[in-house]
């Protein structure tokens, strides 16, 4: 009797109740939940971080393709002033209406090549407008040079070399003479003229028409609006001119300095004050965009 009931009570300790095998399975059911549960998390977090990677992706390529638009716009863009037709504004003389834009001039000398840029802000558009028109005149009537894009006007050429000072010369053609309707440059502010009440019609701002000169500055002569012009070597300001010329142009490169310099150093006679070369220097040009 007591051997059976020790059967029967091993029997008890190895059978496990309902009560166990619910909790159990409630652990079982728990566990696999947690297992799906986390690797739906895991599965949502990558596919938004391949969303968000993507979305970044496709605005760094938006922005990129931005740039590079930015960037073939800027180098496209040529640092052009636009030069309006002259017989729409009165800018030079007559002629077919027709319209050019350029940033510099560029002189072909024997001694080599002078690149003189545009500086509108200091002349106004009808200075500019008038080298532009001689180029046309040129142009049309053939005189061109071997160099490409290069024209030959009948009057263009140096003349005058006064040694660390400057270089005068002339840019003019015979089938175009406009340079009697260029308005002379504006007065700038750093004149401080006080009163302009007394200056004559033909010059309202009594002689103030452009900055103090400096080296590379290009500007027409004697106070005027052209034909003839010079070019400053000077190493200072050249104050004493105070602000009578109008400045059309500036060199802003050694070479073309150097060109320019290096006429000084041609047979010259004095004549009037004046320092004028025994052989005038022909010169040929062309606008740069």
């Amino acid at each position: 009797m007591s051997r059976s009931k020790r059967r029967i009570r091993h029997r008890d300790t190895s059978i496990l109740s309902p009560s166990v095998i619910v909790v159990s399975a409630m652990a079982i059911v728990t566990i696999i939940m947690s297992f799906l549960l986390a690797r739906s998390v895991m599965i949502l977090s990558s596919n938004s971080s391949s969303s968000s990677t993507g979305s970044s992706s496709n605005t760094d390529k938006e922005a990129l393709l931005l740039r590079r638009r930015t960037i073939v716009k800027e180098e496209s863009r040529q640092p052009n002033y636009y030069l309006p037709s002259p017989t729409n504004n009165g800018h030079g003389g007559g002629g077919d209406d027709y319209k050019y834009s350029a940033s510099a001039l560029l002189i072909h000398t024997q001694l080599g090549d002078i690149t003189i840029h545009f500086t509108p802000e200091y002349s106004g558009m009808s200075s500019i407008q008038y080298i532009i028109d001689v180029f046309h005149a040129a142009s049309v009537a053939k005189t061109t040079d071997a160099s490409v894009g290069a024209v030959e006007c009948e009057q263009c050429q140096f003349y005058r070399a006064e040694t660390s000072l400057l270089l005068q010369g002339i840019i003019a053609h015979h089938h175009h003479h406009p340079f009697k309707t260029v308005n002379l440059g504006p007065c700038p502010l750093a004149a401080n003229i006080p009163n302009t009440k007394g200056c004559p019609p033909h010059d309202p701002n009594c002689g103030c028409h452009g900055p103090i000169m400096t080296r590379g500055m290009a500007g027409w002569a004697g106070g005027k609006s052209g034909p003839d012009f010079f070019i400053v070597t000077h190493a200072t300001p050249v104050e004493w001119w105070e602000y009578q010329h109008t400045v059309w142009g500036i060199i802003r490169d050694e070479v073309s300095l150097t060109v320019v310099e290096s006429v000084y150093d041609l047979p010259a006679q004095s004549s009037n004050g004046m320092r004028i070369l025994d052989e005038e220097i022909h010169f040929t040009f062309e606008l740069v965009d």
